[in-house]
């Protein structure tokens, strides 16, 4: 199965293939990939600032190493996800 755009050329619409169903399967499959690996490297970043604030700001936050656990391993599981 192939999927068609319509293009006018000289007043003429004509059907002009795009991709087939495969290709896009496999561009889809590529943006996951990327925004998977993005959101991963955001939560990392994240992780890292609020690791780095707790470390120089002494403030108690109850359940704060469960919090930072969790978070540390979704970052990690998006990263993978994304490779």
């Amino acid at each position: 199965m192939v999927l068609y755009r319509y293009k006018k050329i000289r007043s003429q619409a004509k059907l002009i293939p795009r991709h087939t169903v495969s290709e896009a399967i496999d561009l889809i499959t590529k943006e996951v990939k990327i925004m998977t690996r993005r959101i991963g490297m955001i939560l990392l970043g994240i992780w890292l600032i609020a690791t780095g604030l707790l470390q120089v700001i002494s403030v108690a936050i109850p359940g704060i190493g469960i919090i930072m656990a969790i978070l540390a391993m979704v970052a990690g599981l998006f990263i993978l996800i994304g490779k």
